[in-house]
């Protein structure tokens, strides 16, 4: 029987031996899990803060953009307001200066078109002038021929 003591022996160390390393290798695996935990929470907290920094970063560029964007708009709106009013103004000026000049042209014109209406006057003068003296003429000869006939 010391054989058989000798093994049961054995397998007791053996299982003494297997329960210390599954006991250590649970609390291996535990405080390795809650280091990796610990670990993880601090990660991430980390993370948390560095994006939350990065977020009110970029919401910082987000709103000199928007400030920059506003700034520029109004400016943009003052200048074409006063490139329309400029505009308008000139076209005022040029309106007054084409309608001044219209004024002229047809003054020009009705002087033009009176001289005309004196020349064609003055021709047509001269042309009832002519005809009537042609006329005259005419008759004078029909008159001396009807008193030569008469006479013969």
């Amino acid at each position: 029987m010391g054989f058989l003591k000798s093994i049961k022996k054995i397998f007791g160390k053996v299982e003494e031996k297997t329960e210390e390393l599954i006991e250590e290798t649970t609390e291996f695996v535990e405080k390795a899990s809650k280091k990796a935990e610990e670990k993880f929470d601090e990660f991430s907290e980390e993370i948390k803060e560095k994006t939350s920094d990065l977020r009110e970063d970029l919401q910082e560029k987000f709103e000199e953009v928007k400030e920059d964007l506003k700034e520029n708009t109004k400016d943009f709106q003052e200048k074409a307001k006063e490139i329309s009013q400029n505009l308008a103004e000139k076209g005022k000026e040029m309106k007054e200066d084409l309608l001044e000049e219209t004024k002229d042209l047809r003054e020009k014109a009705g002087e033009v078109v009176e001289k005309a209406a004196d020349k064609i006057s003055d021709i047509t003068e001269d042309v009832k002038t002519k005809l009537t003296k042609e006329k005259d003429d005419v008759l004078e000869d029909d008159s001396e021929i009807i008193e030569e006939n008469d006479k013969e």
